[in-house]
């Protein structure tokens, strides 16, 4: 009975430490999925840039001297403006993302001068512990 018992205790403190990882382990993954999703939201905005910048379409930015900014959030359809309160994409788990476009010495490339535009993207994805996973580009 002895012997049943403290087997009986080292399965469960096996299997306690199992679970333990596993869980670990699924933190981990879930993290690393939302990073790439804020690497693939910060480069959704640079394209949203070069759009912006090839067909000297403003519509929508804040423009202040040669700076062009705008604040969007991702959703099923695509990007759209933060300050619209859209219903954002849900990543799963309830992990949603926003990005920040500043487009700087943006006037130079309708001129053709030197400096050329600089674009920044800036992606953050929340979860629904609202952590923030920050990427730049």
């Amino acid at each position: 009975m002895l012997a049943a018992l403290c087997l009986a205790m080292v399965f469960a403190l096996s299997l306690s430490s199992y679970i333990a990882l596993c869980y670990t382990s699924l933190n981990m993954s879930t993290r690393n999925i939302a990073v790439s999703h804020s690497t693939e939201l910060a480069e959704t905005g640079v394209e949203q840039a070069i759009y912006a910048l090839n067909n000297n379409d403003w519509t929508n930015w804040t423009l202040s001297g040669g700076t062009a900014q705008i604040t969007m959030t991702m959703t099923s359809s695509g990007l759209v403006l933060s300050s619209t309160n859209p219903t954002p994409l849900n990543y799963g788990n309830g992990v949603h993302g926003t990005v920040q476009i500043i487009v700087s010495n943006y006037t130079n490339f309708l001129n053709n001068a030197s400096p050329g535009p600089s674009i920044s993207s800036n992606s953050t994805i929340t979860d629904r512990k609202s952590t923030r996973l920050n990427s730049s580009h």
